[in-house]
């Protein structure tokens, strides 16, 4: 797809849990922006299932944000939920833990460049846009 401003936006769907594929998708594709959304959406399938969000909604997003960043992608933009702020639920915990998780990697010395952490509010099944207001007061924490 042309994005527009001269570049192409190739999107490719993949289990994050599965590196060598993912390793191949770097390799192949030398990706320069990530936009990362991973993530089991239902609240009520995780509560049941905690490993499973685990597993993929932090896990997953640990072992992307470290391959993005052993692989020079110069952009991470981690698309999170609204149920990360004050989780009360595994899934929100989970995506809250990941969002710690690159916010450390941000700062690190050779840190990851992130972007802005977006809300999906609408989504998530189970969820409210109660969460909005305060989501979208997380710093651009790539802006120069």
């Amino acid at each position: 797809m042309e994005s527009g401003c001269g570049g192409v936006v190739l999107p490719v769907v993949a289990k994050i849990g599965d590196l060598e594929r993912m390793r191949y998708i770097f390799q192949r594709f030398e990706p320069e922006i990530i936009f990362h959304a991973a993530a089991h959406k239902h609240v009520a399938a995780m509560e049941g299932q905690p490993n499973e969000a685990i597993q993929n909604n932090a896990l997953g997003t640990v072992r992307l944000a470290e391959l993005a960043l052993e692989c020079g992608v110069e952009r991470f933009v981690l698309i999170s939920s609204d149920k990360a702020i004050n989780p009360t639920n595994v899934m929100g915990a989970m995506k809250r833990l990941a969002e710690i998780f690159i916010q450390s990697l941000h700062a690190s010395q050779n840190g990851l460049p992130v972007s802005r952490v977006e809300s999906r509010e609408s989504s998530v099944r189970g969820s409210t846009p109660e969460g909005k207001d305060a989501f979208h007061r997380v710093p651009d924490l790539g802006k120069e």
